[in-house]
This record gives C-alpha cells, structure tokens and sequence, in this order.
C-alpha cells in the first residue's frame, strides 16, 4: 500500500468512528428522554391517585368525625396534593433545562 492509500483508508475509518459516536449520542439522549418522559408520566399518575384516595377520605370523614375534625384534614389533604402537583412541576422543569443544555 502506498502512502495516498494509507491516509485515504484512515480518513474513512475516522469517519465511521465519528458516524457510530454521533449514533450512539443520540440514542443515548434519546433514551434519557424517554425515562424522563416515563418518571413524569409515574409521577403524574401517583400524584392523581393520591388526589383521589385523599378525595375520598375526604368524603367519608363526616360520616365517622364529624365536620370540624375534617375540615382540618381537608386542608392537609389540599397542601398534600399542592406539594405533590409542585414537586411532579419541579421534576418536569428540570428536565426540560437539562434537556436544553445538553
């Protein structure tokens, strides 16, 4: 082989080095935004069924203690699900700026 041939072969292989690592870059940030989008999706539907189960311990709470030991667990029941709904929020937001700074 002479030298034209040499350098013309490791520009090739040098090429395909790059083609695969940029591949495997995408893959790779696809498949972090995919768990991304999946841990949102968890969150989002442990948040709906905890709105849910306290909704309807809400309910039930007049027919056992009375209206003014419920009053104060239906406020803790709406700040639960307000630290919930703000913290699925924080999570999403994070990874949306994650997302945009790589």
């Amino acid at each position: 082989m002479n030298k034209e041939t040499l350098v013309k072969n490791s520009h090739s292989v040098g090429l395909y080095v790059l083609a695969a690592s940029l591949g495997i870059a995408v893959n790779a940030f696809a498949d972090e935004t995919l768990m991304q989008k999946a841990e949102t999706d968890k969150n989002q539907a442990t948040d709906a069924v905890k709105k849910t189960y306290r909704s309807a311990k809400d309910q039930a709470c007049p027919l056992v203690n009375g209206k003014v030991v419920c009053a104060e667990k239906k406020i803790k029941h709406s700040a639960q699900n307000l630290s919930d709904e703000s913290k699925t929020k924080a999570t999403e937001v994070k990874h949306e700026i994650k997302n945009k700074t790589e």
